[in-house]
Protein backbone atom coordinates (compact mmCIF):
# COMPACT_ATOMS: atom_id res chain seq x y z
CA UNK A 1 0.00 0.00 0.00
CA UNK A 2 0.97 3.59 -1.33
CA UNK A 3 2.23 5.95 1.37
CA UNK A 4 -0.03 8.63 0.12
CA UNK A 5 -3.19 6.35 0.89
CA UNK A 6 -5.72 8.18 3.30
CA UNK A 7 -6.83 5.08 5.74
CA UNK A 8 -11.08 5.71 5.85
CA UNK A 9 -11.14 7.86 2.49
CA UNK A 10 -15.10 7.21 1.66
CA UNK A 11 -14.52 8.48 -1.84
CA UNK A 12 -11.57 6.00 -2.47
CA UNK A 13 -13.42 3.05 -0.58
CA UNK A 14 -16.86 3.26 -2.18
CA UNK A 15 -16.27 5.18 -5.40
CA UNK A 16 -12.51 4.83 -6.57
CA UNK A 17 -11.78 5.71 -10.06
CA UNK A 18 -15.50 5.03 -10.85
CA UNK A 19 -17.38 7.99 -12.76
CA UNK A 20 -20.98 7.91 -11.82
CA UNK A 21 -22.29 7.60 -15.32
CA UNK A 22 -20.34 3.84 -15.38
CA UNK A 23 -21.97 3.10 -11.88
CA UNK A 24 -25.79 2.90 -14.03
CA UNK A 25 -23.43 0.81 -17.02
CA UNK A 26 -22.71 -1.41 -14.44
CA UNK A 27 -26.31 -1.71 -13.27
CA UNK A 28 -27.59 -1.90 -16.96
CA UNK A 29 -25.21 -4.99 -17.38
CA UNK A 30 -25.88 -6.98 -14.24
CA UNK A 31 -30.03 -6.37 -15.71
CA UNK A 32 -29.51 -7.34 -18.64
CA UNK A 33 -27.42 -10.27 -18.07
CA UNK A 34 -29.84 -11.17 -15.29
CA UNK A 35 -32.52 -11.45 -17.89
CA UNK A 36 -30.36 -13.46 -20.33
CA UNK A 37 -29.73 -15.88 -17.80
CA UNK A 38 -33.17 -16.45 -16.61
CA UNK A 39 -34.18 -17.38 -20.05
CA UNK A 40 -31.45 -19.64 -21.04
CA UNK A 41 -32.10 -21.52 -16.91
CA UNK A 42 -35.91 -21.42 -18.47
CA UNK A 43 -34.80 -23.03 -21.40
CA UNK A 44 -33.00 -25.90 -19.60
CA UNK A 45 -36.27 -26.92 -17.70
CA UNK A 46 -37.64 -27.21 -14.28
CA UNK A 47 -34.93 -30.49 -13.30
CA UNK A 48 -32.13 -28.01 -13.85
CA UNK A 49 -33.70 -24.82 -12.02
CA UNK A 50 -34.04 -27.49 -8.95
CA UNK A 51 -31.71 -30.27 -8.61
CA UNK A 52 -28.51 -29.98 -10.34
CA UNK A 53 -26.15 -32.57 -11.13
CA UNK A 54 -22.51 -32.31 -9.75
CA UNK A 55 -21.73 -31.73 -13.49
CA UNK A 56 -24.28 -29.42 -13.91
CA UNK A 57 -23.38 -27.81 -10.52
CA UNK A 58 -19.26 -27.33 -11.87
CA UNK A 59 -21.28 -25.27 -15.10
CA UNK A 60 -22.95 -22.90 -12.65
CA UNK A 61 -19.73 -22.55 -10.67
CA UNK A 62 -17.81 -21.24 -14.23
CA UNK A 63 -20.77 -19.33 -15.28
CA UNK A 64 -20.50 -17.43 -12.23
CA UNK A 65 -16.93 -16.64 -12.74
CA UNK A 66 -17.41 -16.04 -16.34
CA UNK A 67 -19.74 -13.50 -15.77
CA UNK A 68 -17.83 -10.98 -13.55
CA UNK A 69 -15.76 -9.74 -16.04
CA UNK A 70 -18.59 -8.71 -18.74
CA UNK A 71 -20.23 -7.08 -15.48
CA UNK A 72 -17.24 -4.74 -13.97
CA UNK A 73 -14.59 -4.74 -16.56
CA UNK A 74 -15.47 -1.39 -19.12
CA UNK A 75 -13.15 -3.06 -21.70
CA UNK A 76 -15.68 -6.70 -21.87
CA UNK A 77 -18.19 -5.95 -24.09
CA UNK A 78 -21.91 -7.99 -22.91
CA UNK A 79 -21.15 -10.00 -25.61
CA UNK A 80 -18.49 -11.97 -23.41
CA UNK A 81 -21.34 -12.94 -21.28
CA UNK A 82 -23.60 -14.09 -24.34
CA UNK A 83 -21.52 -16.20 -25.03
CA UNK A 84 -20.49 -17.76 -21.57
CA UNK A 85 -24.59 -18.08 -20.96
CA UNK A 86 -25.05 -19.37 -24.14
CA UNK A 87 -21.89 -22.12 -24.30
CA UNK A 88 -23.21 -23.06 -20.71
CA UNK A 89 -26.69 -23.90 -22.26
CA UNK A 90 -25.48 -25.80 -25.08
CA UNK A 91 -23.41 -27.83 -22.64
CA UNK A 92 -26.12 -28.83 -20.46
CA UNK A 93 -28.01 -29.82 -23.11
CA UNK A 94 -25.26 -32.49 -24.72
CA UNK A 95 -25.08 -33.11 -21.33
CA UNK A 96 -28.11 -34.67 -20.93
CA UNK A 97 -28.55 -36.03 -24.60
CA UNK A 98 -25.25 -37.78 -23.87
CA UNK A 99 -26.82 -39.17 -20.37
CA UNK A 100 -29.76 -40.57 -22.63
CA UNK A 101 -27.57 -42.13 -25.40
CA UNK A 102 -24.71 -43.74 -23.28
CA UNK A 103 -25.30 -45.10 -19.73
CA UNK A 104 -21.66 -45.29 -19.50
CA UNK A 105 -20.97 -41.99 -19.76
CA UNK A 106 -23.58 -41.36 -17.06
CA UNK A 107 -22.07 -43.68 -14.18
CA UNK A 108 -18.74 -42.02 -15.39
CA UNK A 109 -19.72 -38.30 -14.20
CA UNK A 110 -22.57 -38.92 -11.69
CA UNK A 111 -22.53 -41.45 -8.89
CA UNK A 112 -25.63 -43.95 -8.78
CA UNK A 113 -28.06 -43.66 -6.03
CA UNK A 114 -26.67 -45.04 -2.93
CA UNK A 115 -28.92 -47.21 -0.39
CA UNK A 116 -27.95 -45.65 3.32
CA UNK A 117 -30.97 -47.45 4.64
CA UNK A 118 -32.41 -51.34 4.90
CA UNK A 119 -35.16 -52.46 7.12
CA UNK A 120 -34.54 -50.00 9.89
CA UNK A 121 -30.72 -50.20 9.83
CA UNK A 122 -28.25 -48.48 8.15
CA UNK A 123 -25.90 -49.61 5.10
CA UNK A 124 -23.22 -49.21 7.38
CA UNK A 125 -20.74 -50.84 3.88
CA UNK A 126 -22.54 -48.25 1.32
CA UNK A 127 -21.63 -45.33 3.90
CA UNK A 128 -18.45 -46.35 4.24
CA UNK A 129 -17.51 -46.57 0.22
CA UNK A 130 -19.32 -43.25 -0.65
CA UNK A 131 -18.10 -41.22 2.48
CA UNK A 132 -21.49 -40.57 3.56
CA UNK A 133 -21.32 -39.22 7.22
CA UNK A 134 -23.70 -41.19 9.59
CA UNK A 135 -24.91 -38.00 11.00
CA UNK A 136 -25.60 -36.31 8.11
CA UNK A 137 -27.88 -39.40 6.97
CA UNK A 138 -29.90 -38.68 10.32
CA UNK A 139 -30.12 -35.01 9.79
CA UNK A 140 -31.96 -35.78 6.25
CA UNK A 141 -34.04 -38.36 7.80
CA UNK A 142 -35.28 -35.81 10.83
CA UNK A 143 -35.85 -33.41 7.82
CA UNK A 144 -38.41 -35.49 6.28
CA UNK A 145 -40.37 -35.78 9.28
CA UNK A 146 -38.56 -39.78 10.65
CA UNK A 147 -38.65 -39.96 14.73
CA UNK A 148 -37.68 -43.41 14.35
CA UNK A 149 -34.74 -45.09 12.41
CA UNK A 150 -37.38 -48.75 12.38
CA UNK A 151 -39.73 -46.75 10.27
CA UNK A 152 -37.71 -46.66 7.03
CA UNK A 153 -38.04 -49.40 5.11
CA UNK A 154 -35.30 -48.07 2.60
CA UNK A 155 -33.78 -44.92 1.88
CA UNK A 156 -31.94 -43.88 -0.83
CA UNK A 157 -29.46 -40.49 -0.67
CA UNK A 158 -29.79 -39.58 -4.79
CA UNK A 159 -26.89 -37.64 -7.12
CA UNK A 160 -28.92 -34.76 -6.00
CA UNK A 161 -28.33 -34.91 -2.10
CA UNK A 162 -31.61 -35.33 -1.50
CA UNK A 163 -32.76 -38.59 0.50
CA UNK A 164 -35.70 -40.67 -1.31
CA UNK A 165 -37.20 -42.54 1.78
CA UNK A 166 -39.77 -44.74 1.40
CA UNK A 167 -41.78 -45.88 5.28
CA UNK A 168 -43.88 -48.65 6.05
CA UNK A 169 -46.98 -47.21 7.92
CA UNK A 170 -47.72 -50.99 9.08
CA UNK A 171 -43.89 -51.36 10.28
CA UNK A 172 -44.26 -52.03 14.24
CA UNK A 173 -41.39 -52.43 16.25
CA UNK A 174 -38.22 -51.15 17.85
CA UNK A 175 -35.67 -49.11 16.09
CA UNK A 176 -33.41 -45.95 17.10
CA UNK A 177 -34.85 -43.04 17.75
CA UNK A 178 -33.69 -40.05 16.22
CA UNK A 179 -34.95 -37.07 17.55
CA UNK A 180 -33.12 -35.77 20.67
CA UNK A 181 -32.54 -36.64 23.67
CA UNK A 182 -31.57 -39.93 23.16
CA UNK A 183 -30.90 -42.05 26.32
CA UNK A 184 -27.59 -43.35 26.51
CA UNK A 185 -26.43 -47.10 27.94
CA UNK A 186 -23.98 -46.91 30.22
CA UNK A 187 -20.91 -49.49 29.56
CA UNK A 188 -21.34 -52.09 32.11
CA UNK A 189 -20.97 -55.25 31.53
CA UNK A 190 -23.75 -57.43 32.12
CA UNK A 191 -25.85 -54.83 33.44
CA UNK A 192 -28.84 -54.51 31.39
CA UNK A 193 -30.86 -56.46 29.28
CA UNK A 194 -33.47 -55.22 26.96
CA UNK A 195 -34.31 -53.26 23.39
CA UNK A 196 -31.38 -52.01 22.77
CA UNK A 197 -30.14 -49.97 19.18
CA UNK A 198 -26.81 -49.29 18.50
CA UNK A 199 -25.83 -45.88 18.22
CA UNK A 200 -24.48 -45.93 14.95
CA UNK A 201 -25.96 -47.77 12.61
CA UNK A 202 -29.50 -48.52 14.65
CA UNK A 203 -29.01 -52.22 14.71
CA UNK A 204 -30.95 -53.95 17.26
CA UNK A 205 -29.94 -56.37 20.38
CA UNK A 206 -31.25 -57.85 23.61
CA UNK A 207 -27.73 -57.06 25.35
CA UNK A 208 -25.75 -54.08 25.85
CA UNK A 209 -22.68 -55.59 26.91
CA UNK A 210 -21.59 -57.02 23.46
CA UNK A 211 -20.23 -54.59 20.47
CA UNK A 212 -22.49 -54.19 17.58
CA UNK A 213 -22.02 -57.07 15.12
CA UNK A 214 -22.24 -54.47 11.93
CA UNK A 215 -20.66 -51.71 12.44
CA UNK A 216 -18.67 -52.90 15.64
CA UNK A 217 -19.33 -49.93 17.89
CA UNK A 218 -19.76 -50.51 21.48
CA UNK A 219 -22.07 -47.17 22.00
CA UNK A 220 -26.14 -48.44 22.73
CA UNK A 221 -28.87 -46.53 23.27
CA UNK A 222 -32.65 -47.66 24.24
CA UNK A 223 -34.55 -48.98 21.55
CA UNK A 224 -37.97 -46.84 21.23
CA UNK A 225 -41.48 -48.46 20.13
CA UNK A 226 -42.76 -47.02 16.50
CA UNK A 227 -45.76 -47.41 14.37
CA UNK A 228 -48.35 -47.35 17.05
CA UNK A 229 -46.77 -50.06 19.37
CA UNK A 230 -47.59 -49.57 23.14
CA UNK A 231 -44.28 -48.30 25.11
CA UNK A 232 -43.37 -51.22 26.86
CA UNK A 233 -40.75 -51.26 29.62
CA UNK A 234 -36.84 -51.58 28.91
CA UNK A 235 -35.84 -54.31 31.27
CA UNK A 236 -32.59 -53.91 33.11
Amino acid sequence: MGSDVTPFDWHRIFIGDLTYGYVFEIAFRVVFLYIYTMIAFRLLGKRALGHLSPFETVLVVALGTGLGDPIFLPDVPLTVGIVVITTFLLCSRLFAWAKARFPQFEALVESPSTEVVRDGQLSVGNLLRNRIAVDEVYMLLRDKGIENLGQVRVAYLETSGHLSIYADDERQGFGLPLVPPVEEVPRVSNAHHGNFACATCGTLQTSSDQPCPRCRKREWVWAKPFGGRSDQAQGE
